[in-house]
């Protein structure tokens, strides 16, 4: 309900992750309480058997049992932070298909970016991700808000018309969202 997935091809996205335990699409680096910022971002996370086998998933499930309605910075500190940091700790090979750091490094040279631990990757690199990371997610938020005011519609048509997503279902998609409102 937060991604409009796939936007590009994802024929080898299970291959490409098979690398890592705990993985997800993209990868952070903002800030929060916790005292490492590195997480995944919880919209996409895939586990492996070793993970699974770890008690990983097990434990994923018990939040959403323990927590099944969280706030938006609840869903955050729980499924970002907290899953990550407990793959970190039993030992797991955690990352994401989309490298942030490339990412932040490419879209500074086209146009300013927050610092690295303020960057929102969906949001402040969402071109990037999808043109150099090949990136399958644009958040629905990012097209329907526009936050950092960045988001371009000709420039995500663009993007988009390269792979075999049609732009209109998302174009649809906001005009159906923001009539209920």
């Amino acid at each position: 309900d937060s991604a409009y997935f796939p936007v590009r091809p994802v024929d080898q996205l299970l291959e490409k992750m098979k690398k890592f335990d705990f993985w997800g699409i993209t990868e952070s680096l903002q800030r929060s309480s916790s005292k490492n910022s590195y997480h995944i971002q919880s919209y996409f996370m895939g586990f492996s058997k070793l993970a699974r086998k770890k008690g990983l998933l097990n434990q994923f499930m018990s939040q959403y049992e323990k927590y099944p309605i969280l706030s938006k910075c609840g869903i955050i500190e729980i499924f970002e932070y907290g899953m990550t940091q407990w793959a970190l700790d039993l030992k797991l090979k955690v990352g994401a298909l989309c490298n942030l750091q490339d990412c932040y490094e490419y879209t500074k040279k086209i146009r300013k970016v927050p610092d690295l631990c303020r960057t929102t990757p969906t949001l402040d690199l969402w071109d990037t991700l999808i043109e150099a990371e090949q990136c399958p997610v644009l958040k629905v938020g990012l097209v329907r808000d526009n936050p950092k005011n960045i988001f371009d519609a000709v420039i995500a048509k663009k993007l988009l018309d390269k792979s075999s997503y049609k732009f209109k279902l998302i174009l649809n998609n906001i005009k159906r969202i923001k009539t209920k409102d």
